[in-house]
């Protein structure tokens, strides 16, 4: 799971900076939204979640940058969710406008 304070992104960059840093994701990550969905649709290993608290900060600092990664995150999930497998092992983005708070089904 990577969880991001949405004070600390105020840009795509800031954004990629971070997933980039994440264990999971792969050294050769390209930091833009073509190398987030193929990263978040097959090369990180499952099951992987990613936790976006404090958003409406980041949607204000982003402007469309902010839209544009939602997007990605929401059609991965999406694509996700019409696959038969488990519903642990599938990608879930949970974007929170408010603190920190994990849905039930996480623990950090």
């Amino acid at each position: 799971m990577l969880v991001i304070d949405g004070a600390d992104v105020a840009s795509e960059d800031d954004f990629h900076s971070l997933l980039a840093g994440h264990p999971k994701v792969p050294g050769f990550y390209g930091r833009n939204l073509d190398a987030l969905w193929d990263t978040i649709t097959g090369l990180i290993e499952r099951p992987f979640s990613i936790v976006w608290f404090n958003t409406d900060q980041s949607r204000a600092r982003m402007e469309t940058g902010f839209d544009r990664i939602v997007a990605v995150l929401k059609e991965a999930e999406q694509r996700d969710a019409a696959e038969p497998w488990p519903d642990h092992q599938k990608f879930r983005a949970y974007l929170l406008t408010g603190p920190l708070q994990l849905p039930s089904e996480l623990s950090i």
